[in-house]
């Protein structure tokens, strides 16, 4: 598989990926060839049209909303759009609504086991556009909005509401910041506010985390002063904590960016983690970070060096599992996975999956059954490992699950659990696309 030029940026080199976007850096490349990091041409696939309501019923709770700054317009369908990769052991396939061609960028699945998409498209002259989708654990698109910013993290709160991080996006060179916006169960805009104004860098957005219980939410990044920083909100927007001087590594070794961030136990009580990424010469460095009652770190653990993307944090209740690419002697990638106690230190590292670097935004999931789930894209295709999750100093020997050919054009990017099934979502052959597994 060709390798698209950005992603091959030396690991020492400060992890600026544009727009945290996976667009590519050189120049001769153009939009519709890159947009996520995949290799591709510059002729648009042809696709369904974008903003569809189905006639289904949503569970979640319903609340009042506002004018919406989303372009959407409501079609009846009875029908899935399906399509996309040729998947034998897929429950359902779903290839997205996309003009230009573009990619899921991030999943999550909602209370009543929805999952609601984050999708970036190549837009016209050199634009992107931002999508999210809600579609039902059976594979039914139940409604797309068109929304202003680009979103690239999203997590859903417990009335099934809609968090996303993105940024607004309007053109190269076009002034941009990251920005927070909810929606309502129906995919209605209710607010849009900047995250740390003056204080964070659009290009490095972190993670996003809903709080369990209570209508809150939490997000990272990387500051303008090159620290990592994260910040709560409340429902309504407003801003109830921010740290901006966060940092794994040395105290005095910018770059550092938290790349991810995440609540422990079932309430959300069980403390706060992230991840950062830090620029150590000659390699970058990741840890894995426990803040304290004040937003700062307590402990820190180091997750690995050489590495070029994540690395990333993943809990459900109290179980904790963080991933890295890392850089082998031989410039090959490997995915090390971790199971990790309550501060985020490994228990156990196993590292299983060939990948390459490209962007990424939840490679690592768990279920409900008591497995961990992690994919990478790779050249080996589309694959899957499974950890049944038990006792052991090396970690289980994962069951590995080829979900495409090796040379396939697909790119997984993202990964969710709900009703007994695992979701994949990513791009492939240049349209963003869903899929369920029974694995």
């Amino acid at each position: 598989m060709p390798i698209c030029p950005a992603r091959l940026a030396p690991a020492a080199t400060p992890r600026s990926w544009f727009i945290a976007l996976g667009l590519c850096l050189n120049a001769s490349v153009s939009m519709t060839a890159c947009v996520d990091g995949e290799p591709g041409t510059d002729e648009a696939a042809s696709s369904d049209t974008h903003s569809t309501d189905t006639d289904s019923t949503d569970s979640d709770t319903d609340t009042d909303s506002t004018d919406s700054d989303s372009d959407s317009t409501d079609t009846d369908s009875d029908s899935t759009d399906t399509g996309g990769p040729d998947l034998e052991e897929a429950v359902w396939v779903l290839e997205l609504p996309s003009d230009e061609g573009g990619s899921v960028r991030d999943l999550d699945v909602a209370p009543n086991t929805d999952l609601l998409v984050a999708q970036v498209d190549a837009g016209e002259e050199g634009g992107l556009d931002g999508w999210v989708h809600r579609v039902s654990a059976s594979g039914e698109l139940l409604w797309s909005r068109d929304v202003v910013d680009i979103p690239q993290r999203v997590c859903v709160n417990e009335a099934g509401q809609t968090y996303f991080l993105g940024f607004p996006y309007e053109g190269p060179g076009s002034e941009v910041f990251p920005r927070l916006t909810k929606l309502d169960v129906d995919g209605e805009t209710l607010w849009s506010e900047a995250i740390a104004p003056g204080l964070a860098e659009f290009d490095e957005i972190g993670g996003i985390e809903c709080a369990p219980g209570q209508d809150e939410v939490y997000v990272s990044g990387r500051s303008v002063d090159q620290r990592g920083f994260w910040a709560r909100y409340d429902g309504q927007g407003a801003e109830l904590a921010l740290v901006a001087d966060v940092h794994g590594g040395a105290p005095d070794t910018p770059p550092t960016q938290l790349t991810s961030i995440a609540l422990v136990g079932e309430d959300g009580q069980g403390g706060l983690l992230a991840t950062s990424s830090a620029l150590v010469e000659p390699n970058s460095a990741g840890y894995a970070l426990a803040l304290d009652d004040q937003g700062l770190v307590a402990t820190q653990t180091s997750l690995g060096s050489g590495f070029t993307m994540g690395p990333w944090i993943s809990t459900r209740g109290d179980r904790v599992a963080a991933a890295i690419l890392s850089e082998g002697e031989s410039d090959d990638y490997t995915l090390a996975v971790s199971l990790c106690d309550a501060q985020g230190a490994p228990l156990w590292t196993r590292s299983d999956l060939p990948g390459i670097p490209s962007l990424t935004a939840r490679p690592l999931i768990f279920d409900g059954a008591g497995a961990l789930f992690a994919t990478i894209p790779g050249y080996a295709g589309v694959v899957v490992a499974k950890y049944e999750l038990g006792e052991g100093g090396g970690g289980p020997e994962p069951e590995l699950f080829h979900l495409t050919a090796p040379g396939d054009a697909a790119s997984p990017s993202t990964l969710g659990a709900g009703s007994g099934l695992v979701f994949v979502g990513g791009r492939f052959e240049q349209q963003p696309w869903l899929a369920a597994f029974s694995l």
